[in-house]
Protein backbone atom coordinates (compact mmCIF):
# COMPACT_ATOMS: atom_id res chain seq x y z
CA UNK A 1 0.00 0.00 0.00
CA UNK A 2 2.84 2.09 0.33
CA UNK A 3 3.23 2.65 -3.33
CA UNK A 4 -0.81 4.15 -3.21
CA UNK A 5 -0.38 6.45 -0.46
CA UNK A 6 0.91 9.56 -2.68
CA UNK A 7 -2.28 9.14 -4.80
CA UNK A 8 -4.65 8.73 -2.00
CA UNK A 9 -2.66 11.92 -0.24
CA UNK A 10 -3.40 14.27 -3.60
CA UNK A 11 -6.72 12.98 -3.86
CA UNK A 12 -7.81 13.74 -0.47
CA UNK A 13 -6.01 17.60 -0.66
CA UNK A 14 -6.98 18.19 -4.04
CA UNK A 15 -10.51 17.78 -2.98
CA UNK A 16 -9.88 19.81 -0.06
CA UNK A 17 -8.30 22.56 -1.27
CA UNK A 18 -11.24 22.28 -4.26
CA UNK A 19 -14.23 21.96 -2.44
CA UNK A 20 -13.23 24.85 -0.26
CA UNK A 21 -12.97 27.02 -3.06
CA UNK A 22 -15.95 26.25 -4.27
CA UNK A 23 -17.78 27.58 -1.17
CA UNK A 24 -15.39 30.49 -0.84
CA UNK A 25 -16.19 31.61 -4.20
CA UNK A 26 -19.96 30.15 -4.17
CA UNK A 27 -20.46 32.37 -0.77
CA UNK A 28 -18.87 35.58 -2.50
CA UNK A 29 -20.93 35.21 -5.92
CA UNK A 30 -24.19 34.11 -4.78
CA UNK A 31 -24.44 34.98 -0.89
CA UNK A 32 -22.26 38.46 -1.11
CA UNK A 33 -25.10 40.73 0.72
CA UNK A 34 -25.65 38.31 3.25
CA UNK A 35 -25.41 39.77 6.53
CA UNK A 36 -22.92 37.32 8.92
CA UNK A 37 -20.11 36.31 10.78
CA UNK A 38 -18.96 33.75 8.64
CA UNK A 39 -20.38 30.54 10.93
CA UNK A 40 -22.71 29.79 8.28
CA UNK A 41 -19.93 29.32 5.47
CA UNK A 42 -17.74 28.01 8.32
CA UNK A 43 -20.58 25.54 9.12
CA UNK A 44 -21.08 24.71 5.18
CA UNK A 45 -17.32 23.96 4.80
CA UNK A 46 -17.06 21.68 7.91
CA UNK A 47 -20.39 20.04 6.51
CA UNK A 48 -18.38 19.68 3.25
CA UNK A 49 -14.93 18.56 5.19
CA UNK A 50 -17.16 15.92 6.93
CA UNK A 51 -18.67 14.34 3.78
CA UNK A 52 -14.88 14.43 2.29
CA UNK A 53 -13.28 13.00 5.24
CA UNK A 54 -15.74 9.95 5.72
CA UNK A 55 -16.07 8.95 1.85
CA UNK A 56 -12.37 8.51 2.36
CA UNK A 57 -12.44 7.13 5.03
CA UNK A 58 -14.66 4.43 3.74
CA UNK A 59 -12.83 3.93 0.63
CA UNK A 60 -9.91 3.05 3.08
CA UNK A 61 -11.85 0.60 4.64
CA UNK A 62 -12.50 -0.88 1.31
CA UNK A 63 -15.73 0.22 0.63
CA UNK A 64 -17.18 0.77 -3.40
CA UNK A 65 -19.37 3.93 -2.45
CA UNK A 66 -16.69 6.02 -0.86
CA UNK A 67 -15.51 7.25 -4.63
CA UNK A 68 -18.97 7.26 -5.48
CA UNK A 69 -19.62 9.82 -2.65
CA UNK A 70 -16.65 11.51 -3.37
CA UNK A 71 -17.58 11.92 -7.35
CA UNK A 72 -20.67 13.23 -6.22
CA UNK A 73 -19.41 16.22 -4.24
CA UNK A 74 -16.62 17.11 -6.90
CA UNK A 75 -19.51 17.65 -9.66
CA UNK A 76 -21.63 19.49 -7.66
CA UNK A 77 -19.20 21.48 -6.84
CA UNK A 78 -18.14 21.92 -10.50
CA UNK A 79 -22.02 22.44 -11.15
CA UNK A 80 -22.28 25.15 -8.52
CA UNK A 81 -19.12 26.88 -9.97
CA UNK A 82 -20.06 27.06 -13.31
CA UNK A 83 -22.81 29.86 -13.03
CA UNK A 84 -20.05 32.00 -11.47
CA UNK A 85 -18.27 32.76 -15.10
CA UNK A 86 -21.08 35.44 -15.43
CA UNK A 87 -19.03 37.65 -12.36
CA UNK A 88 -16.20 38.80 -14.10
CA UNK A 89 -14.53 40.13 -10.91
CA UNK A 90 -13.79 35.99 -9.85
CA UNK A 91 -12.57 34.46 -13.29
CA UNK A 92 -9.23 34.01 -12.12
CA UNK A 93 -10.23 32.12 -9.30
CA UNK A 94 -13.07 30.40 -10.64
CA UNK A 95 -10.63 29.07 -13.23
CA UNK A 96 -8.52 27.56 -10.66
CA UNK A 97 -10.91 26.15 -8.62
CA UNK A 98 -12.66 24.48 -11.78
CA UNK A 99 -8.91 23.05 -12.69
CA UNK A 100 -8.55 21.93 -8.96
CA UNK A 101 -11.69 20.13 -9.52
CA UNK A 102 -10.84 18.50 -12.87
CA UNK A 103 -7.37 17.34 -11.77
CA UNK A 104 -9.38 15.97 -8.48
CA UNK A 105 -11.36 14.09 -10.55
CA UNK A 106 -8.47 12.96 -12.85
CA UNK A 107 -7.10 11.65 -10.10
CA UNK A 108 -9.80 9.67 -9.18
CA UNK A 109 -9.89 8.34 -12.21
CA UNK A 110 -5.90 6.89 -12.51
CA UNK A 111 -5.22 3.48 -12.92
CA UNK A 112 -2.85 3.45 -9.58
CA UNK A 113 -5.83 4.82 -7.62
CA UNK A 114 -7.89 2.05 -9.30
CA UNK A 115 -5.91 -0.36 -8.15
CA UNK A 116 -5.35 1.22 -4.59
CA UNK A 117 -9.37 0.61 -4.34
CA UNK A 118 -9.32 -2.51 -5.74
CA UNK A 119 -6.63 -3.84 -3.53
CA UNK A 120 -8.71 -2.23 -0.26
CA UNK A 121 -11.56 -4.12 -1.62
CA UNK A 122 -9.59 -7.54 -1.52
CA UNK A 123 -8.40 -6.84 2.05
CA UNK A 124 -12.31 -6.26 2.82
CA UNK A 125 -12.95 -9.31 2.04
CA UNK A 126 -10.02 -11.26 3.35
CA UNK A 127 -11.03 -9.49 6.73
CA UNK A 128 -14.71 -10.53 6.02
CA UNK A 129 -13.81 -14.00 5.48
CA UNK A 130 -11.35 -13.80 8.54
CA UNK A 131 -13.96 -13.57 10.49
CA UNK A 132 -16.37 -16.06 9.60
CA UNK A 133 -16.00 -19.36 11.54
Amino acid sequence: MRRYFPMFILGFLLSCVSLSGVVSLTFATYLRDFEGDGTFSFAVTLGIALIVAGSHIAIVRGRYWGAWVMLAVLAAGLVAVAPCYAYTSFRGSLIAIVLLILVALLVFNTRRYREMRRGLAHYREQRRAARKP
